[in-house]
C-alpha cells in the first residue's frame, strides 16, 4: 500500500466540525463497515492518549467510516457522540470503490499515514502498536519539513 494515492470523493458527509490541520500531513483511519462499528468505537478511547501528541506534531487524525445498511441519520448521531476527531462517513461507497486495496486487511493495517498529496507513507495502526507510533512521531516532522521546503 505505501506509496497508493487515497481518493476522497466528495460524496463523503463530514460528521463534525473538526478540520484537518493545514499541513496536510494526516493519519488517516479507515473504519470498514465489515467491522462492528459500535465494538471499534469504544476502542477511540485509546486515541485519546496519543491525540495530544499528534497534535504536538502538527499532524491529523481522520477517520473515514464505511457504514452497512443501517439508519443513516442513527449512523450519524453515534458517530457525532462517541467520534472526537475529524470523521467522514462513506455513504456511497466511493471511497471503497477508489481506494479498494485499503479494504480488507484488519484493524491494525486500515490506517495509514498521509502527506499532503493523499500518497500513503506509512501502513499500521499506531494505537495498537508501540514501534508503528514511534515510527509516526519519528516521521511525521521529516514529512512536514520537506512539505516547507518544497512550498519555500
Amino acid at each position: 500500500m505505501i506509496g497508493r494515492k487515497i481518493h476522497f470523493p466528495e460524496t463523503m458527509i463530514d460528521v463534525n466540525s473538526q478540520q484537518v490541520c493545514e499541513s496536510g500531513v494526516k493519519v488517516m483511519s479507515f473504519v470498514d463497515s465489515n467491522l462492528c462499528t459500535e465494538c471499534y468505537l469504544k476502542t477511540l478511547k485509546f486515541w485519546d492518549i496519543i491525540l495530544p501528541e499528534i497534535d504536538s506534531l502538527n499532524c491529523s487524525v481522520l477517520f473515514v467510516f464505511s457504514p452497512v445498511d443501517e439508519n443513516l441519520e442513527e449512523f450519524i448521531s453515534m458517530i457525532r457522540e462517541e467520534c472526537k476527531f475529524p470523521a467522514k462517513i462513506d455513504v456511497d461507497n466511493e471511497f471503497i470503490l477508489k481506494n479498494k486495496f485499503i479494504r480488507g486487511h484488519g484493524v491494525e493495517y486500515s490506517t495509514v499515514l498521509l502527506d499532503a498529496e493523499n500518497q500513503i507513507k506509512l501502513v499500521g495502526n499506531p494505537v495498537y502498536n508501540t514501534r508503528i507510533w514511534s515510527l509516526y512521531k519519528n516521521t511525521i516532522p521529516a514529512m512536514i519539513q520537506s512539505e516547507i521546503k518544497a512550498n519555500e
